[in-house]
């Protein structure tokens, strides 16, 4: 029942606003991707210029997935380019495992991105079957944002990030029994109807409010260790 949901102690004015969500860039090495990617036999990002830096925002990648309706490996490299930063571990070994059979990769994406519309913990286990990942290093802290900007922001889509930082911020509204790791697909189909329902129930004419602004909340607090006020009090963690 939401009353009993501890999501509920977010107010709307605590959550970042869907600009600010959109509009979350993410610093990218353009020379990194681009060697390691053509090597590979893929085609390099593409990358915007924000403040004299290259990378991607979540509206860029947005536009990528609106883009890339009949290969889904532009969009998967973007997601994983941007969820990684600078901290690159396993990217090398994430391109030689999709590189090893490209087709069916694809295939597998394509399938997950075709559920994600609708159906979110049927995309998850089409991507970790047997919570394992389908495809070589690429578990659900990347794949989950290969889903969600699948939606290519489209409001009702419904699947959310899932990482640590998320995690850590549920374990911060007291969910202590929230893992940070390896979760399942019904973990995952819970939290993205639970999201789905608090920012429905947050909604308005005057303030609408979508469920990945919840989802970045939790991430700013799980990244910056927050614990939220008591409801009403007001929770602003620092925009990243």
């Amino acid at each position: 029942m939401l009353s009993a949901d501890p999501l509920t102690q977010v107010h709307a004015r605590d959550l970042p606003s869907q600009d600010k969500v959109d509009r979350q860039f993410v610093r990218i090495s353009a020379a990194w991707w681009e060697r390691h990617l053509v090597e590979h036999g893929f085609a390099p990002l593409t990358l915007t210029v924000r403040d004299g830096h290259r990378g991607l925002d979540r509206s860029d990648l947005f536009a990528i997935a609106r883009d890339a309706t009949h290969d889904p490996l532009p969009l998967l490299w973007a997601a994983i380019a941007w969820g990684a930063g600078s901290h690159r571990r396993l990217c090398l070994q994430r391109i030689r495992s999709v590189a090893e059979d490209p087709a069916r990769a694809r295939r597998l994406l394509s399938e997950a991105a075709s559920a994600s519309t609708a159906d979110p913990e049927g995309a998850y286990r089409a991507l970790a079957p047997d919570s394992r990942p389908a495809i070589r290093y690429l578990g659900a802290a990347f794949f989950t944002k290969f889903l969600y900007f699948a939606g290519a922001g489209d409001q009702a889509h419904p699947c959310v990030i899932l990482d640590s930082n998320v995690a850590f911020g549920l374990r911060s509204l007291g969910e202590t029994g929230w893992p940070t790791s390896g979760w399942s697909a019904s973990r995952y189909g819970e939290l993205t109807t639970r999201l789905r329902q608090v920012a429905a129930h947050l909604d308005t004419a005057e303030r609408p409010v979508r469920p990945d602004q919840v989802e970045y909340w939790l991430f700013q607090i799980g990244k910056q260790g927050l614990r939220p006020a008591v409801a009403g009090a007001g929770v602003h963690p620092a925009r990243v």
